[in-house]
């Protein structure tokens, strides 16, 4: 027996014994991070996403407001280094988005902020700017004119490239650095890096990028590109420890990717965040996940995310512009 083989056992052995039938599956150490929606609204209907896809029911749509939000960190009772402002939908089409930033400043709070990017408000992104309290990643396709428009629908390749030049600006005025993330179906890493180091070029302020395939989504595994990326053997998912996601409409959703609704542990507006994390519900989907029987939960039973392995690769700024 090869020493991977001996970790993966052990592994095992403490997720089905201590997690799963001792502890029930309560969590002990809460996550330092947290996802608050702004809105599942979207300004692009892309590929890669349950939202562009009509036949797909998902949650009732909406917007978060100023008073949710502040009901929000009145009960957040654990320490939080970060925030991510982003769930299902396009946070710069929430009028509140720079209200959100400062409140979570005043409490010393990290907001990340990922954003497709296309023709969002520059004006509100000065001002977030301005608050020094921020980290934003754009997704956005410029790889080629190709790989943008199949995926970013009905958003134009040229108008995402001339966005992008202009997020640019605004962050070389803030002395700022943001990341994008691109998705294609091209695996060549000579061509990638090709690419990557003209992006680099272009935008003075672009850190990092970060270039991955699509992944399958619950009960929506078609998205993924599932070619040779899928593993034969049972792995455990890491959704199921993660952070919670709260919701527009303060729903706390045990997986972020559960674009329905169907795992909701409870809502933040009544309980506190402690709770949710150990809420009988919660306690139970995460019991199931330590003792390998995620199938007995339906929206795990139809994922294929924990066995998918597409390719990913991050490329650093500093590697590449000397």
């Amino acid at each position: 027996m090869n020493k991977t083989s001996i970790n993966n056992f052990f592994r095992k052995f403490r997720n089905f014994w201590i997690h799963g039938l001792i502890k029930r599956g309560k969590l002990d150490v809460y996550p330092a991070t947290l996802i608050i929606e702004t809105t599942n609204i979207c300004s692009l209907s892309c590929s890669c996403c349950p939202n562009g896809y009509k036949e797909i029911v998902g949650r009732k749509k909406g917007m978060m407001s100023r008073e949710a939000f502040d009901r929000i960190l009145e009960n957040i009772d654990i320490p939080l280094k970060s925030v991510c402002l982003y769930l299902h939908g396009e946070p710069f089409l929430c009028k509140d988005l720079v209200y959100f930033v400062q409140r979570l400043k005043e409490r010393k709070i990290t907001a990340v902020i990922y954003s497709n990017g296309y023709n969002i408000d520059l004006d509100m992104l000065e001002r977030i700017l301005q608050l020094r309290n921020s980290f934003f990643h754009f997704s956005m396709d410029i790889s080629s004119k190709e790989d943008y428009e199949e995926i970013r629908y009905p958003g134009q390749y040229e108008v995402a490239v001339k966005c992008l030049e202009e997020i640019n600006s605004v962050f070389e005025k803030y002395h700022s650095r943001y990341e994008i993330s691109i998705i294609t179906d091209n695996q060549n890493h000579s061509k990638i890096k090709e690419k990557t180091t003209e992006l680099f070029k272009k935008y003075s302020n672009l850190s990092k990028i970060s270039v991955n395939s699509k992944f399958p989504w619950p009960r929506n595994f078609y998205m993924g590109d599932l070619s040779g990326n899928i593993e034969k053997k049972e792995c455990f998912c890491k959704e199921s420890v993660s952070q919670l996601a709260i919701a527009w409409n303060g729903d706390a959703l045990f997986c972020s990717y559960d674009y329905g609704g169907e795992l909701i542990v409870g809502n933040i507006f009544t309980t506190k965040l402690s709770e949710l994390y150990n809420s009988p519900q919660a306690m139970q989907y995460r019991r199931l996940h330590y003792m390998y029987r995620k199938n007995d939960i339906p929206l795990c039973r139809e994922c294929l995310l924990p066995k998918f392995y597409g390719f990913m690769a991050t490329y650093n700024r500093k590697d590449f512009i000397k």
